[in-house]
Parts: C-alpha cells; structure tokens; sequence
C-alpha cells in the first residue's frame, strides 16, 4: 500500500506539472509583426524580383 505521504507528493507533482502546461498553452504570444514600407514602388520590385528568381530556380530544379 501507498502511503499518504507519497500520495501527497505525487498529487502535486502531477498538480504541479498540469499547471505548468496550461500556463504555457494559455499565455498569448505576441505575433504581430509590422513591416513599415516607406517607398512601395522599390518595394514591389524586389517582390517581384524574387518570385521570377524562385521561378527560375525552380524550373532548373525540375530540369534536373
């Protein structure tokens, strides 16, 4: 048979432990990000200059 003690560690052991991981699970992260684009001409064009780089690559990848 168990003794109270141990029952009693393990209770909040297994009390401490599912605490633990609901904090985690339930505080918010920040996950906005912002991205402030002073000149959107400039930027456009390097947008598009990397989707025809990635096409590029992509289509010698498929050669090969």
């Amino acid at each position: 048979m168990a003794s109270k003690k141990g029952i009693g560690i393990t209770a909040t052991i297994l009390v401490g432990v599912v605490a633990a991981s609901f904090l985690v699970y339930l505080i918010p992260e920040d996950t906005t990000m912002k991205f402030v684009v002073s000149d959107f001409k400039k930027h456009l064009d390097e947008i598009k200059e990397k989707k025809y780089c990635l096409k590029i690559v992509s289509k010698i990848h498929l050669k090969i």
